[in-house]
């Protein structure tokens, strides 16, 4: 999570002023909870911990989702975020010069796949599962997801900078995922990127 300075993230600020929700925060980044094990772990009542749990949902930093264990329904609570990084306003008078470009995720210079992998535009699936030729499908430039077992996929970025300029940020933005959706969203990954 990036954020601004605004009023629109005062919840975030507000939900990382409480030692209780920190501590919540920490337990979350162990195992998925419920509110009775994490009022419990916290020695509260399951009302206090409840309000706190609420203020770390509405701040988008956990959230909750009701499942069926055991013949009851229980109130999960799991940890939504990896990291927040908070950018305070800068002092420069003026704008700096930048160049700013999304690479889309079908236009990789190289791949080595193996299945199960896919690839999809957010209307189809390109090709057939499980089928690593699929991706040098021409089709393949329109793609909004691809997934593999094992393997990599490689880009180029342009360079549009001249000789005698001097790089003074790199700022760059990404979704990966370690595991299929809706199977195990606190799965431990296993994916590494290089620049």
């Amino acid at each position: 999570m990036k954020t601004d300075i605004s009023e629109k993230w005062l919840p975030v600020y507000e939900a990382l002023s409480s030692d209780v929700r920190i501590k919540i925060i920490n337990l979350l980044a162990q195992n998925p909870l419920n509110i009775k094990q994490l009022a419990q772990q916290l020695e509260l009542s399951s009302a206090i911990v409840t309000m706190h749990v609420k203020k770390l949902e509405k701040a988008e930093i956990i959230r909750c989702e009701r499942k069926s264990v055991n013949g009851s329904v229980q109130k999960l609570c799991y940890l939504d975020i990896d990291t927040i990084e908070i950018i305070f306003p800068s002092k420069q008078s003026k704008t700096r010069n930048f160049h700013e470009f999304s690479m889309p995720i079908g236009h990789y210079s190289d791949f080595s796949v193996t299945p199960t992998c896919g690839i999809a535009t957010p209307e189809k699936v390109i090709g057939q599962f499980d089928d690593p030729r699929y991706f040098l499908d021409p089709e393949r430039v329109n793609a909004g997801i691809l997934w593999f077992t094992e393997g990599y996929v490689e880009y180029k970025v342009p360079n549009f900078l001249l000789s005698a300029q001097q790089p003074e940020e790199l700022e760059i933005s990404m979704e990966l995922g370690s595991e299929a959706p809706g199977v195990n969203n606190n799965w431990p990954s296993d994916i590494t990127f290089f620049l």
